[in-house]
């Protein structure tokens, strides 16, 4: 059984939380055991999506103190080494940065999902981002055009984001609206 840490900021309603949860539902749970820390709680979110599909003793919040808390490392660290994780998947760019330290210093496998832009804005995060990025041997991004802007071509995957039109099928049933058809 491979154990996973999934890092992320928050499970609000967004791009990248939501094709967390949607990889987290496909994955094969006979070969693969998710583990999440999630640093805020948000109220109108993914959380109990989560819950739901990993079971709530796998969900870990890790309330940071201040923004960059590098407090969160030791945390982290003891996550790791209590759960036996095998594999780190950091899903934004604070989240890269605590998971790769982590990752080094307990040589566990670490993935840096956290390319969900184009690197226009060339500010304080892209510079910080790029140097996480230079550090990390596995890369995934939601397009070609991320790593092509980040520079990591060569060590990158592509993920695109998927869409499950059962949500859309399951809502409309729950107001019993029998107009909408697929088809």
């Amino acid at each position: 059984m491979i154990r996973i840490l999934q890092i992320i900021d928050s499970l609000r309603r967004g791009g990248k939380e939501r094709q967390l949860v949607e990889l987290l539902k496909g994955i094969n749970k006979k070969n693969f055991e998710n583990y999440i820390v999630i640093f805020d709680k948000v109220v109108d979110g993914y959380d109990e999506d989560v819950k739901n599909i990993l079971g709530s003793d796998k969900v870990v919040y890790l309330k940071r103190r201040f923004r960059w808390d590098f407090f969160i490392i030791f945390d982290l660290f003891k996550i790791c080494k209590l759960k036996s994780i095998n594999i780190i998947i950091a899903w934004e760019g604070m989240c890269s940065f605590y998971g790769l330290i982590v990752s080094k210093i307990t040589k566990i496998k670490f993935i840096n999902s956290s390319i969900r832009d184009t690197g226009l804005s060339k500010g304080y995060r892209f510079l910080i981002q790029k140097i996480v990025l230079n550090f990390s041997k596995n890369i995934i991004s939601n397009s070609f055009k991320g790593l092509e802007a980040y520079k990591v071509l060569n060590k990158g995957k592509v993920i695109y984001n998927g869409l499950d039109f059962s949500r859309f099928i399951n809502s409309r049933r729950k107001r019993n609206d029998d107009k909408f058809v697929i088809g």
